[in-house]
C-alpha cells in the first residue's frame, strides 16, 4: 500500500495545492458520490464524517475546488487547491507532526509526502527509510524522532508555511488598510 501527499505553495500563482492519493481498495462510483456529505461515514460506531465535506468547503470558500476520483481495486485520488491569498485560508498546521501522525497510525503503508514552496522541494518517501533500517520497525520511537526531525528540518530549508503566515499577514494588513 502506498500514500502519496503532496503539498505545493505556489506564490507566482497565488493556488496551494494538496493531492493526497493512495492505490487502496478504491471506492464504487455510489460511495464516492457521496463521501463528501457530513452524515456520511465508512466508520460503523460514527455517525458523520466530516473531514472531506469540511475540506471540499474550505475549498469552495477559499476561491477553490476539490476533485475526488476513484476506481474499485485502483485507489483514490484527492485534489484540493485553495487561494493562497484568501482571507479564510486556514493555517495548514504542523506538518511534521501530521505526517509522524499519519506513519504511525499507517505503519503498515508506505509513504511518500512532498512539500514544495515555488521552485524548492523536500520529500519523504518510508520506503526509502525502511531499507536503511534494518529489520527495525518504523514505528520505534526512536526512528519516530529522526523522522519528525528530518521532515522539521526538511521543511524549514524550503520555508514550507513561513511564507504563508507572512504573506497572509501583509495581505490581511493591505485588506484592513485598503491599500
Amino acid at each position: 500500500d502506498l500514500i502519496e501527499i503532496h503539498l505545493k505553495e505556489d506564490y507566482k500563482k497565488n493556488v496551494l495545492e494538496i493531492v493526497i492519493a493512495d492505490n487502496g481498495k478504491g471506492m464504487d462510483g455510489k460511495m464516492l458520490k457521496r463521501v463528501t456529505d457530513p452524515f456520511f461515514t465508512t466508520k460503523g460506531s460514527k455517525k458523520v464524517g466530516l473531514g472531506l465535506s469540511l475540506l471540499k468547503e474550505t475549498c469552495e470558500k477559499c476561491d477553490g475546488d476539490f476533485l475526488l476520483d476513484s476506481s474499485p481495486a485502483k485507489g483514490t485520488r484527492m485534489k484540493a487547491w485553495l487561494m493562497l491569498n484568501h482571507i479564510d485560508l486556514p493555517p495548514l498546521g504542523n506538518m511534521a507532526v501530521t505526517i509522524v501522525a499519519l506513519i504511525l497510525r499507517s505503519s503498515h503503508a508506505d509513504i511518500l509526502y512532498t512539500h514544495q514552496v515555488d521552485d524548492n522541494s523536500f520529500s519523504l518517501d518510508t520506503r526509502e527509510i525502511k531499507k536503511q533500517l534494518e529489520g527495525l520497525p518504523i514505528n520505534n520511537p526512536q526512528v519516530i524522532g529522526f523522522i519528525k526531525e528530518q521532515v522539521e528540518k526538511g521543511l524549514n530549508a524550503i520555508g514550507a508555511g513561513k511564507y504563508l503566515d507572512k504573506w497572509r499577514l501583509n495581505h490581511a494588513k493591505a485588506y484592513n488598510t485598503g491599500a
